[in-house]
């Protein structure tokens, strides 16, 4: 499963490690350049995560731990990429 967000500037993905058996939701964006080398989403913790999807609107992000629905607010990950970059430099 995967997922564009509004603005058409990230992709968000599974991927899916056989051993152990793992789901992560990864992220490529969109530069000058093309897409960039897809990343673990810098919101997610030790859980399997998988399935992204945005809300029609564009303001959530959902996707699934262990059987459960969670969302985060797409204003959210814009800030916690800033301060990902931030802390790299």
């Amino acid at each position: 499963m995967e997922d564009k967000n509004p603005d058409g500037g990230k992709f968000y993905f599974t991927r899916t490690y056989i051993a152990p058996r793992r789901h992560t939701i990864m992220v490529t964006r969109w530069n000058s350049y093309g897409w960039s080398k897809p990343e673990i989403a810098n919101f997610l913790g030790k859980h399997s995560d998988g399935e992204p999807n945005f809300s029609p609107d564009g303001e959530y992000l959902f996707f699934s731990r262990a059987c459960d629905i969670y969302w985060v607010d797409a204003n959210i990950l814009e800030i916690l990429r800033i301060k990902t970059l931030g802390d790299s430099n």
